[in-house]
C-alpha cells in the first residue's frame, strides 16, 4: 500500500493511492508527539522519509531542531536535536526553519545496463550510467547552484566539483556507516559547464545519473556512485539544484 502524508497547522492528513481515500488526525494523536515532542505537533517546517538498510525513518523539522520516528518501533525515538549538530545532526545544514525537503532513492536513478553494457533510457531528461567516476553537464550561463552531498558506506569517499573546467572543490567523508552529510554548499558558474568526479578509496567509481536541463528552467542533476558490485549506486549521492537567488 502507498500514501502520502499531508501537513497542515496541528493536522495531518494520510491519502492512500491505491483507493483514493484520505484518513485525518491530529499531528499529536498520529505521531505520538506529547511532552519532550509536543512543539512538533503543530506548524511543522518540513517532514522527510528516509529509507536505510535497517528500515525507514521519518525526520520531522522544525525550527532549529528536529525528531525522529522509527517505523519499525512505530515510535519517536531521537530528539529533539539540533538540526546542525555535528554528532547527531545534518552536519553543514545551518539554516533554520526548513520550507521543503526531499528524499531521493537512487534505486530510480539512471537505468539499468542491457546485456552490450549499454543505456536504457527509461527517463525524463537525461540518465544513464558509466564506469570512468565523472560526469558532465551543461546549465545556462551565469547560473548560481546548490550541492548536497552524502555517503552510505565505511569506504573513503572523495567528490570533485569541476565549475567551468576548473577544479574548484574537493569533498572527502569523514565519517562511515549510513546516511553522513558529507557537505551543503552553494556555487557560481559563469559557462554552466559542471563536472562531478566520485572516487572511492582513490579508485573511480561506477556512477549512475540523472538531470532534467530544459531550456534554463529550474532543474536538478543526481549523481550517485557504487564502489563495489553490488549495483546499488548509493555509497555516494550528490544532489545539485538550480537556480538559487
Amino acid at each position: 500500500m502507498v500514501f502520502y502524508i499531508f501537513f497542515k497547522g496541528k493536522y495531518c492528513v494520510d491519502y492512500t493511492i491505491d483507493s483514493h481515500t484520505i484518513k485525518t488526525n491530529t499531528i499529536s494523536e498520529r505521531w505520538g508527539m506529547t511532552e519532550e515532542y509536543e512543539k512538533f505537533s503543530t506548524n511543522l517546517d518540513a517532514a522527510i522519509l528516509w529509507p536505510t538498510i535497517d528500515g525507514n525513518f521519518i525526520y520531522f523539522f522544525k525550527n532549529d531542531s528536529f525528531i525522529r520516528f522509527d517505523q519499525k518501533l512505530n515510535a519517536l525515538d531521537a530528539g529533539p536535536i539540533i538540526i546542525s549538530s555535528d554528532n547527531e545532526g545534518w552536519r553543514g545544514l545551518t539554516f533554520k526553519n526548513i520550507q521543503a525537503a526531499v528524499s531521493v532513492d537512487t534505486d530510480l536513478l539512471g537505468s539499468h545496463r542491457d546485456s552490450s553494457g549499454g543505456n536504457s533510457k527509461v527517463c525524463n531528461g537525461t540518465c544513464g550510467t558509466n564506469d570512468t567516476g565523472k560526469y558532465c553537464f551543461q546549465l545556462p550561463h551565469s547560473i548560481r547552484f546548490g550541492l548536497i552531498a552524502y555517503t552510505n558506506t565505511n569506504i573513503p569517499q572523495t567528490v570533485k566539483v569541476y565549475i567551468d573546467d576548473l577544479l574548484v572543490d574537493t569533498l572527502t567523508s569523514t565519517s562511515k556507516g549510513q546516511n553522513n552529510l558529507m557537505a551543503t554548499k552553494a556555487y557560481t558558474s559563469g559557462t554552466g559547464k559542471i563536472c562531478i568526479e566520485i572516487e572511492g578509496d582513490g579508485k573511480p567509481c561506477k556512477l549512475r545519473y540523472l538531470d532534467n536541463i530544459f531550456d534554463g528552467n529550474p532543474g536538478t542533476a543526481i549523481i550517485s556512485a557504487e564502489n563495489g558490485t553490488n549495483s546499488h549506486y548509493n555509497d555516494s549521492v550528490v544532489f545539485l539544484n538550480w537556480p538559487l537567488t
